[in-house]
């Protein structure tokens, strides 16, 4: 699958009970409350993932150029 990152973080309100978010490229959709919950906090749980997946690599790249 092919993809590619974006920089810029999601735009995210409220409408009509809705939770709104609408992000770059052609990213829109509206959740009710609850799932928005559920999602806000599994979109957490992989930015901390992929965080600690990028400092591994930062350090795995520094301790080769050290070698």
């Amino acid at each position: 699958m092919a993809r590619s990152a974006y920089d810029q973080p999601l735009e995210v309100d409220t409408q009509d009970g809705e939770v709104v978010i609408v992000g770059p490229g052609a990213t829109a959709v509206a959740l009710p409350p609850e799932a928005a919950a559920v999602s806000a906090e599994r979109l957490a749980a992989a930015a901390r993932k992929a965080a600690a997946m990028a400092q591994d690599k930062t350090a795995s790249q520094d301790k080769s150029s050290e070698a």
